[in-house]
């Protein structure tokens, strides 16, 4: 079990630790000079060069590619002049701070992990910083570098649980809820603690928890913690997808992240593939041997194509989603249809017809209509007598070959329906009196001259047709009225001698509360 460790008492916990990492005495008095504004660039190259280790490695990173100019610097004070006083200190920070581990390290291979990680980290926010111009870039490197060192200090405070939290979680890298929930503490707490100690600047100390976090959001309105924030999320997001072969979401998420900074795709891409070769320079630099990985261009390549493959899927389910919605409406269409129409002629039944006469009356109602609503029954003459003379099937003929006559002669606002039986009712909803009559006049003959053959013979069939209109139409009038009115004009035509047309007038006028008188019940009327 792990000892009683929190936030709380680690103070005394690093104050009792005798292997902490610690800072030089030259990187301490790097740190004073580069605070006191009148310190020149001898003065700060004088405590530099007592460390041979650490003047080396700034002049070698003045001659790099990330420095380098042309001229190569050979000096510790032109290297000083060419790298300026905040990346030296900084960078003589970072230098003290890397301790390469050895064979003998009981934890040798838990720390090159650590610092390929960590050396990832700050290269990749330092990289991304300059591609997105933030003018933070050495500060996001040292914070990156620093985000993670709470790691070292629980490898001595606890060196039999953290190593084992290590071996156990993905790439031996916990998160903080992991290592909070196993210790009492994560390494943000720690690293925190540590470097309070060091008495570094807050800007520093927050930026590496700002790095450890994998910032999204801002809290301080200064615009340089700003831009520190945006670049330590840039790093982050670089490392995951680096260091963890993070795939699509990974590089998408970091996309967008340089999308907020004016990063287009390609600037990313280009930094990235930059930053191998500048991670391998750095670590030279810090004479660590990083643990073989795959190149970013692999890296990069695999997480391009698991966003085309899931594009593809996408596009693939979205085709697939479509076709089930046009399958889906087609059904709903052919039921709506068939809900809606008469199964043997295909024209709108007799629940449709009363609908549409309906809402057409209300229409009406409401004013604004020019013309008159114009009605029409249809009954095929002596229908009985086709169907005893063919049966029901030619009787079937006989009905659909009338329906398609009459559809044929509709406009594309009026409605053709089944009535019931041998009976038709065409609606027109827009339509002088004189138009209603020569309308249903035409349908008349063209039926007349139309033969149908039945049981190979050939047939004529005629049909009588009664009209009516209405023009205003308030509230009290319904459908059956309107009905009524042309059932009793198609009765007289009936009487007449059929196969005619008998009009009876516009209802307003022609009909009263109590004219019902003429008319024919249904069976009694001719044939």
């Amino acid at each position: 079990m792990a000892p009683t460790l929190t936030p709380k008492t680690l103070p005394d916990a690093l104050a009792r630790l005798d292997s902490l990492p610690t800072l030089p005495a030259v990187a301490v008095e790097v740190l004073r000079l580069a605070e006191d504004e009148n310190a020149s660039a001898v003065d700060l190259a004088r405590p530099i060069e007592r460390d041979p280790a650490l003047a080396s490695k700034l002049v070698k990173l003045a001659n790099s590619s990330m420095f380098g100019c042309g001229t190569e610097t050979t000096n510790v004070r032109d290297a000083v002049v060419r790298l300026g006083v905040k990346t030296v200190k900084l960078m003589a920070l970072s230098f003290s701070l890397a301790k390469p581990p050895t064979s003998a390290d009981r934890h040798a291979e838990l720390l090159s992990a650590y610092w390929r990680r960590s050396l990832t980290l700050a290269t990749a926010g330092r990289s991304l910083a300059r591609a997105a111009r933030l003018g933070c870039e050495d500060e996001a490197f040292l914070c990156g570098l620093l985000a993670n060192i709470g790691q070292l200090v629980l490898l001595e405070l606890l060196p039999v649980e953290y190593p084992q939290l290590l071996a156990g979680t993905e790439r031996r890298n916990p998160t903080l809820a992991e290592e909070e929930a196993a210790l009492g503490l994560n390494r943000g707490h720690v690293a925190d603690a540590l470097l309070n100690t060091w008495g570094l600047p807050e800007r520093l100390r927050m930026g590496a928890q700002w790095a450890l976090v994998g910032v999204t959001e801002l809290e301080s309105r200064r615009q340089a913690d700003a831009r520190l924030r945006a670049a330590l999320k840039l790093g982050c997001l670089a490392e995951q997808l680096l260091s963890s072969d993070g795939g699509a979401d990974a590089l998408q998420a970091l996309l967008a992240a340089g999308a907020e900074q004016g990063l287009t795709e390609a600037s990313v891409n280009d930094a990235l593939m930059l930053l191998e070769s500048e991670l391998r320079e750095i670590a030279s630099l810090f004479q660590l041997e990083l643990p073989p990985g795959r190149s970013h261009a692999s890296i990069l390549e695999e997480a391009r194509m698991q966003i085309v493959n899931a594009s593809l899927g996408a596009v693939a389910d979205l085709q697939r989603e479509r076709h089930r919605a046009q399958a889906l409406e087609s059904v709903n269409r052919e039921l709506s249809v068939a809900a809606s129409s008469d199964g043997l002629t295909g024209l709108a039944n007799r629940a449709t017809f009363d609908r549409f006469l309906s809402e057409q009356l209300a229409r009406r109602s409401q004013g604004g209509m020019q013309k008159s609503l114009g009605l029409v029954m249809v009954d095929v003459d002596h229908f009985k007598r086709v169907n005893d003379t063919f049966g029901h099937a030619g009787g079937d003929t006989v009905l659909r070959g009338v329906a398609q006559l009459l559809k044929r002669g509709m406009r594309g606002n009026d409605l053709a329906a089944r009535y019931g039986g041998e009976e038709f009712a065409l609606v027109f909803p827009e339509i002088a009196p004189a138009e209603l009559a020569a309308a249903s006049a035409r349908l008349r003959a063209a039926l007349q001259s139309q033969e149908f053959v039945l049981d190979g013979r050939h047939t004529k069939v005629t049909a009588s047709f009664g009209c009516a209109h209405v023009t205003v139409v308030d509230g009290t009038l319904d459908g059956s009225a309107l009905c009524e009115a042309a059932d009793r004009a198609l009765y007289r035509a009936k009487q007449q001698g059929r196969n005619r047309v008998v009009s009876a007038g516009a209802l307003e006028e022609q009909l009263t509360p109590n004219a019902d008188a003429g008319t024919a019940p249904q069976e009694d009327r001719p044939s």
